[in-house]
This record gives C-alpha cells, structure tokens and sequence, in this order.
C-alpha cells in the first residue's frame, strides 16, 4: 500500500542524487510511497512500474540498476524474496506510528538510517519536547528564557538540532535541544557555533521578549479583526436579506440614509464610497434618483438585489462620462494646433 512522504529541500542538490537521470530520479521519490517505514520495498520492478508509471513507456529494471549504482538503494535477499532499501530514507522519513511490513537485516539497518540502539530516537511531539525541556530546566537552550513543551502558546518551545540535518548533523537526542520560537527562527540552519558567535546571549534575550510581546499583541488585534469580520458578514447578510436597507435604519424612515429612495437606500459610508468611485458622475443623488426609478418598474427578486446591480451601472456611467471627456479634450487639443 502507496505512503505519503515528504521531501527534504537538501534532495534536489544531493551530490548522489544529481547524478541519475531525471526518469531514475523521479523513480526515487515515487519508491519511497512505496517502501514500509523501514525504507524497504520489494523489489519487484513491473509491480513498481504499474503503481509509479502505469501510463509511460519507462525500463523500469534499467533505472533500478542505476539507482543502486550511484549509491541511492540496494537490493537484498530475505526469505527467498527480492527487496530493496532506501539510502538514509529513516532519517529523513518520520512516520508517527512506524510500521514495519518487510524484514530488516542487521546489515541493512545501518544503510537506511535506523538508529543502533533504538531508543535514542523517543517519539517526537510532545513527549520529545517533554523530554528535552525537562532536560533544560524549562529553559530555552539559547536564550534561557523560560519555554513550555504545551503547544499554542507564546512560549511554546521549538526543537531544534544543533548541527543541522543537512550539515550532517544526526537526529538524535544528543543534538537536539529545545528552543523557544524567536531563537528558532533565528539560528535557521547555522550550527549552534556559528549562531553563538553571531549574537550574543543578550540580543538573544531582547528579540525572545519583543517577539513574545508581538505575538500576544498579534493574537489580540487577529481576535479583534476575526470579531469585525463576523460583525460586517453578519452586516453584509442583512444587507441582502433586507435589499440593502438594515431593520433599525428602516424604523426611522430613513432619517439617517444619507440618500433614501423607494429601492435604493444608502447610508453615509456607503454614499461617500460610491461617489469617491464614481467620481465623473457630477451629481451622485440625481443619478441614484434616476436609477431607483427604474428599478421601481422592475421584478422583485431585481429590486432585492440592488446593491449588487447599482455599482456596476454607476460605473457604466462612470466610464462613458470618463471616456467623452477624453474624447473632448483631444478634439479640443487638435483645434488649438498652430497653423502652418
């Protein structure tokens, strides 16, 4: 059964990688959807064939040769069967729940990457991130301010490693610690040597704060933003429910429209909107008035949708007047030339 996997960017420039063809390479990264959490798959080249390139014409016999010679998988043998794995494929592939369907020998464990001891690598999530904090004390391996392995929070912690996966750092516990979000961010994919060099503790200190202070001020302008937003839908809702006209504005008689029409009824934001729009029409209430003497004459569900209708017409009118006086204003250049 096929697997989801993801791609490291450090592949495209993979020195053994970029070596193969562009159909063995493509082959790669369609064998990891096929191999178990181990990165190992059978080798069975017309069954790959169908699952990866059902519709090409494509050997696939050839490119699995070529694979194994530029160092990307190996074939073995177990139980009378053909298999192959994956170079590295479980440093780089971290299932939650790992599941092993083929058989591992000792041999090949080490070239897919498994860890010699199997327990230095603990489940990652919480309970690495619980593990790495207690670790710590609590605190951020760079900048010592205080962190918490609880998830959605400002101090919510990170980890990280200290010599990055693509500097050939290993994915152990041994080089990863636990980071608070703004040191994270900010040591990227330097060795933790070259981060120490760059700022000192202070400054990290200064941008962990300020980074904090901005998240909760961020989290509390979106709150306040995701509030306007469902106030004006609920707005927008009523609009179109109503034909533009909200209930409490329609109990007065339209005393605070700023233009109020049988159809047609505006507000004041919503006039001075659409007169900014519309700015070649000179006079936006003898045009409104025009226009909700014409709808007066047409079919409700028209009547009901005239907030949507009305702009398009206005900007109809809007581009008409615009392009006349273009019109005008070269006509008139002409008649100014000199004569010769």
């Amino acid at each position: 059964m096929s697997r989801i996997r993801s791609v490291h960017p450090g592949l495209w420039t993979d020195e053994r990688f970029v070596c193969g063809s562009m159909q063995a390479r493509l082959l790669l990264i369609g064998i990891w959807g096929e191999c178990d959490d181990q990165g190992v798959f059978e080798w069975a080249p017309l069954k790959l064939k169908m699952r990866i390139f059902p519709a090409d014409n494509i050997a696939i016999a050839d490119h699995l040769n070529e694979l194994g010679q530029i160092g990307l998988i190996q074939s073995f043998s177990a139980d009378g069967r053909n298999y192959g794995a994956v170079r590295n494929f479980m440093k780089w592939q971290r299932p939650k729940s790992p599941q092993a369907v083929h058989p591992l020998p000792d041999e090949i464990a080490s070239y897919v990457g498994k860890p010699e001891d199997g327990g230095d690598k603990p489940e990652r999530g919480t309970a690495l991130g619980k593990l790495l904090w207690e670790q710590q004390g609590g605190l951020c391996f760079y900048c010592s301010e205080e962190i918490t392995y609880y998830r959605k929070k400002a101090t919510s912690l990170e980890i990280d490693h200290r010599k990055p996966l693509a500097l050939g750092g290993e994915d152990s516990v041994a080089n990863l610690v636990a980071a608070c979000k703004p040191c994270n961010s900010l040591k990227g994919a330097l060795p933790e040597a070259v981060f120490r060099e760059r700022f000192a503790v202070n400054d990290l200190v200064a941008n962990c704060r300020e980074k904090r202070g901005s998240h909760s001020a961020n989290g509390k302008f979106a709150d306040s933003e995701r509030d306007a937003k469902t106030r004006d839908g609920e707005a927008t809702k009523q609009m179109e429910e109503e034909g533009g006209r909200r209930k409490d504005e329609k109990k007065d008689g339209g005393a605070n429209y700023a233009f109020a029409g049988r159809t047609i009824r505006l507000n004041q934001a919503d006039f001075n909107n659409w007169r900014s729009r519309f700015h070649a029409i000179p006079d936006m209430a003898a045009e409104l008035t025009a226009l909700d003497a014409w709808l007066g004459k047409q079919p409700d569900d028209k009547r009901k949708s005239w907030f949507h209708q009305v702009p398009g017409m206005l900007n109809r009118k809007h581009q008409e007047l615009l392009s006349a006086a273009k019109a005008e204003a070269r006509a008139g250049g002409e008649m100014e030339l000199p004569i010769a």
